[in-house]
């Protein structure tokens, strides 16, 4: 079939190639830790895990633990029990802490009881420069310092 040069089929066939170079070791590593950090702890958002990696000697900021936490998966974790409250009264706490034990048993509490753990002596917190409740703790009675808030001077 005969075409005129207005009417003919254009053939054009662009060919990009592009060869992703993947991430670089550290960043492999940093995810592998992220990922088995995140089996203990799944609630660390990306600040605290790069407070996490720090602590374990990373020199990374935030931003690149984000976005390595962006490209990675995973499964999510089931919750126990959950309550609502506008405060954070007692009565309201042990209610939820009741119908957990009361859902699962002594199961729950050993999670809990880890979960504790885990709080006071892994867990930085921004509000102690990175360090766990435990380390200020220690820190408060090597200097002579009375952590019970309870006990006022008379």
């Amino acid at each position: 079939e005969h075409h005129s040069p207005m009417s003919a089929p254009i053939h054009q066939s662009f060919k990009l190639y592009y060869n992703p170079k993947g991430e670089s070791p550290l960043n492999l590593k940093l995810m592998r830790l992220i990922d088995e950090q995140f089996l203990i702890t799944p609630f660390y958002g990306f600040r605290q895990m790069a407070r996490h990696l720090r602590r374990q000697g990373y020199c990374i900021g935030r931003h690149p633990i984000r976005r390595l936490m962006r490209i990675m998966d995973w499964y999510s974790r089931k919750v126990l029990s959950w309550r609502l409250s506008n405060s954070m009264e007692v009565s309201f706490c042990l209610e939820a802490l009741e119908e957990a034990f009361a859902r699962h048993g002594q199961q729950a509490r050993q999670d809990i009881g880890s979960w504790i753990s885990f709080y006071n002596q892994s867990r930085p917190h921004s509000t102690f420069d990175g360090r766990t409740p435990e380390e200020v703790y220690n820190q408060n009675q090597s200097q002579g310092h009375d952590p019970d808030l309870r006990k006022k001077a008379a």
